[in-house]
């Protein structure tokens, strides 16, 4: 009915700002976490499955950072997708520094003997005798299955464009696709290629395709390479993987917009043969039927035997070791809150992290030729004048940004930041490099989540954007 929505509550928004040692607390919907993770599994991630897509976006960034910096037009179509890919790159990473700095494998391993010894001297425990070593048969043949799965994503997400872009041709492809449907298919495939091909450049596509292909196929046990791309690649031959490359290229309509509308502008009853015979369509249509028929099936079976197993180590570790911790359940894509408090860090010997920045950092980091790095005029002449209205602390600095030791995962972002008195201060969207380890063992000493002060939240929609109106209806608490 029209009727806006009026919540039993809403948050006061302070500008108060935090100071050292504070409570903090985060409200919001993470992903999943994984703190209970056998060392089998952790030692999987470590040195395997990490590691081998590190390597997948070390390929495709190193591709996309060389393109973006030879032009500046590459350097608009790549810039979102190279944050994209960068971003899981820079997770995975972190993932393996923070593990490794604080052992996780030795506190894993320690634990799970500490158990297993007594498991087997008391037969009150009896029923978990077994457990891990079940656990880690089960595991073996799971992450063969986990690792092409992985795999999969990298270069079929995050890989060559043409994969997924040709893939949305499967219905085309139909030779008895009513022809009012069809006709109707091919004006909305129209609209999707304009958009498509405004950010694609084929020939940084080809790069990623010859580079990225043999590297997917060389991670992945031989039984599980789809046939076809097999055939086509080969799985450690650079002069076939180069041919092939640039035979698809050449020849695939997906490589070229005009060559694409031609076909779709003429397309008739049998045209849809073109599609099945597209060198781009045939590969990526045989890495989605190798997928779904043969390594998502037993990653799924594999995983659900693993969770069984889990839930019996997990009941296990709450009886046998009831001191060991205080157990919280893991994240699991619903409603959770997160307690710490505002504080600094020190992640490396000798060096030590406030726990706020300002506007200052972004000043010194500014770079116009950068197209991370490059801050509009108008937030600089208000830096340079320091024109920060109410917003800025006692001594007129601009806060950005602050730390705290709240546990989050993916899905956080955009979660509130709260005080003890329940008053917004500020918005949570990432953690620290090494603290995305806490997916898989969270350390108060290390982990720190990263918010960003709600007071220049408000600076930038009054000062910045002129919309200072917004801010008045707000409920400001000084």
């Amino acid at each position: 009915d029209n009727v806006p929505y009026k919540p039993q509550h809403h948050f006061p928004v302070s500008l108060a700002g935090v100071s050292e040692n504070d409570f903090s607390m985060v409200f919001g919907f993470p992903a999943r976490t994984n703190e209970y993770l056998p060392s089998t599994a952790v030692e999987f991630i470590i040195k395997e499955e990490n590691p081998s897509k590190i390597r997948m976006r070390d390929v495709s960034l190193g591709i996309i950072n060389d393109a973006m910096r030879s032009s500046a037009e590459l350097n608009i179509k790549y810039a979102a997708k190279q944050s994209r890919i960068s971003n899981a790159w820079k997770k995975y990473k972190g993932q393996i520094l923070g593990l490794e700095k604080t052992d996780a494998m030795g506190k894993k391993m320690a634990i799970e003997s500490e158990f297993q010894s007594k498991v087997s001297s008391n037969s009150n425990f009896a029923k978990y005798d077994g457990v891990l070593d079940a656990y880690a048969k089960e595991y073996s043949d799971y992450k063969i299955y986990s690792m092409s799965r992985s795999m999969f994503i990298e270069i079929y997400y995050y890989g060559p464009e043409i994969l997924r872009f040709s893939q949305r041709f499967k219905k085309l492809s139909n030779a008895d696709l009513p022809e009012e449907e069809r006709k109707e298919l091919i004006e909305k495939l129209k609209v999707s290629a304009e958009d498509y091909f405004k950010d694609y450049d084929a020939s940084v596509d080809e790069e990623l395709m010859f580079h990225m292909m043999p590297e997917y196929l060389v991670s992945i046990t031989t039984s599980l390479v789809p046939p076809t791309v097999y055939h086509m690649f080969g799985t450690n031959d650079p002069n076939k993987a180069n041919k092939t490359t640039e035979q698809m290229y050449k020849s695939s309509m997906f490589a070229d917009k005009d060559r694409l509308f031609a076909f779709l502008d003429s397309y008739s009853d049998k045209s849809y043969k073109k599609v099945l015979q597209d060198p781009a369509f045939v590969v990526s249509s045989d890495i989605l039927k190798n997928y779904s028929s043969v390594v998502a099936p037993a990653y799924r079976n594999g995983q659900a035997r693993i969770d069984s197993i889990q839930r019996v180590y997990m009941a296990g570790l709450m009886e046998v070791l009831p001191d060991y911790k205080n157990y919280y359940p893991d994240a699991n894509f619903s409603l959770r809150l997160s307690y710490g408090k505002v504080t600094g860090s020190e992640p490396v010997d000798g060096m030590e992290y406030k726990y706020y920045t300002t506007m200052k950092g972004i000043a010194q980091k500014r770079d116009t030729s950068s197209y991370e790095f490059n801050v509009p005029q108008k937030l600089m002449d208000l830096y340079d004048s320091q024109d920060f209205g109410q917003y800025a602390d006692s001594t007129n600095q601009m806060h950005v940004c602050y730390t705290a030791t709240n546990h989050t995962s993916g899905g956080n972002s955009g979660s509130p930041a709260l005080n003890a008195k329940g008053e917004l201060v500020g918005l949570n969207f990432d953690r620290t490099w090494e603290s995305t380890m806490s997916d898989i063992m969270f350390d108060p000493e290390i982990c720190r989540n990263i918010m960003v002060d709600i007071r220049y939240v408000l600076f930038i929609v009054d000062k910045y954007a002129g919309a200072g109106h917004l801010v008045k209806e707000m409920d400001i608490v000084k």
